[in-house]
């Protein structure tokens, strides 16, 4: 009897996730023995473009053409749409129709971000150094600095990007975004797998900026993945409850699963079930942004009332919308952990409880990519809660759906166990004997 609990593997983009599942062995057939779901791959955070009012054209434009500003929010729509390619075009022709407008830097800057969400590293590197260059005294250099560092990071070349975290450490001393330049360099510091040196500067970033939330949840965060890359589960678990209390947090969710499968991996399934369940759902997370941007408006319309700076206010609604952007583009971390409490009720003996799981979320997200796994979840489950004609049924529509499965030889191993439980052993006979004729594993 194949044994219990369908496993996938599950990979987060920087800014996107993205499922790579599982292929079959030495490309034979597939094993239903499956592998754990790997946590979201997260990333250090990041400073998103800011926003300033443009200068009036020096003289009227010409009847149908666009204004300096118009265009300049065109561009900045496409980009908070998540269509990287046309706003990059969009502020490309920005840069060349109004080559004196006070807000080209900006765009360059977008044009740096456009580039790095298509991880077109390099080209991002050469908008953004320049205009770096060029545009010395203007106010988005620093952000930009931060850019460039991400840039070289994802590159792997950690030595310019901790280069350009510590320029930015020692120029920008009173700047709000010098904690994510700290912890951009711890990141750095990890991914070299030098661990103990980025602890070092984690535990100094907790104690210089106590009562920053945000910095103390990514230090925070960034210390339980260390924590779980050296298997000190308990101590990992004991930072990721903090995480937990802010579950409602965007930002806080990856870091939630991270903490459930921490759990998992250390096969205390009840655990993991507990807070796999605080996953927030795509539109949830979107909800709660959508409620953080609305007094920032507010406020900045404030400040511009008054005459004052709304430099800071205008960079937090700009790091609101795109991640609002990055959580709409990418696949719904629910569903994944849905999956995943389904697999534990699997490992728990209790397929009674991962039968109402996987039929929940093959409901309620047909067109993941999870639903094909799901489908297969549900045949185990059904089969081994001994509802054999329902998982029979399962079985019939799995080959419907997904009739080029590589899990297909094993639903159909699985139809045969059903078709033997029901006592139509000629017909089970035959499923088998298809089976050991098919499957080369």
């Amino acid at each position: 009897m194949i044994r219990h609990g369908l496993r996938i593997l599950v990979a987060m983009l920087a800014l996107a996730f993205a499922g790579a599942f599982p292929s079959s062995a030495a490309e034979k057939k597939p094993d239903p023995k499956k592998t754990p779901a790997k946590a979201p791959a997260a990333n250090p955070p990041m400073v998103a473009p800011t926003k300033a009012a443009l200068p009036a054209p020096p003289a009227a434009p010409q009847s149908g053409a666009l204004t300096p500003q118009a265009a300049f929010d065109q561009a900045e729509d496409l980009y908070r749409s998540g269509d990287w390619p046309a706003a990059l075009k969009a502020f490309q022709d920005f840069d060349k129709k109004f080559p004196y407008s006070g807000a080209r830097p900006i765009g360059q800057y977008y044009q740096g971000w456009c580039y790095f969400n298509l991880k077109r590293y390099d080209e991002a590197i050469k908008i953004l150094n320049g205009m770096i260059t060029n545009y010395k005294e203007a106010p988005i250099v620093p952000e930009a600095i931060l850019k460039l560092a991400e840039c070289y990071r994802e590159k792997r070349d950690f030595k310019q990007a901790t280069q350009w975290y510590r320029t930015f450490q020692e120029k920008y001393k009173d700047n709000p975004f010098l904690p994510q330049a700290i912890i951009g360099e711890a990141w750095v510091l990890y991914k070299n797998d030098n661990r103990e040196a980025a602890k070092k500067i984690i535990t100094a970033v907790g104690q210089q900026y106590a009562n920053n939330a945000q910095a103390i949840l990514d230090a925070t965060f960034l210390l339980g993945q260390i924590l779980t890359d050296e298997k000190k589960f308990n101590e990992a678990r004991a930072l990721f409850r903090r995480i937990a209390e802010q579950s409602n947090n965007p930002s806080a969710t990856a870091a939630l699963y991270q903490m459930a499968d921490s759990f998992y991996e250390a096969k205390n399934y009840t655990d993991a079930i507990k807070y796999f369940k605080r996953v927030q759902s795509k539109s949830a997370l979107l909800a709660n942004i959508a409620t953080q941007i609305e007094p920032l408006i507010t406020r900045r319309n404030e400040l511009l009332r008054a005459g004052a700076d709304i430099g800071i206010v205008t960079s937090q609604i700009q790091q609101l919308q795109t991640l609002a952007s990055q959580i709409n583009k990418r696949e719904d971390l629910r569903a994944v952990a849905l999956f995943r409490i389904a697999n534990c009720y699997q490992e728990l003996r209790k397929p009674e409880q991962a039968t109402v799981v996987y039929r929940a979320l093959i409901e309620k997200y047909p067109t993941e990519k999870t639903t094909e796994y799901s489908l297969y979840g549900l045949i185990q489950a059904l089969t081994e809660s001994k509802r054999l004609t329902e998982a029979n049924a399962a079985t019939e529509q799995f080959k419907k759906q997904f009739p080029q499965s590589k899990m297909l030889d094993s639903a159909g191993f699985l139809q045969a166990v059903s078709i033997f439980g029901t006592g139509d052993y000629k017909d089970a006979l035959e499923r088998f004997r298809k089976f050991l004729t098919t499957c080369k594993d």
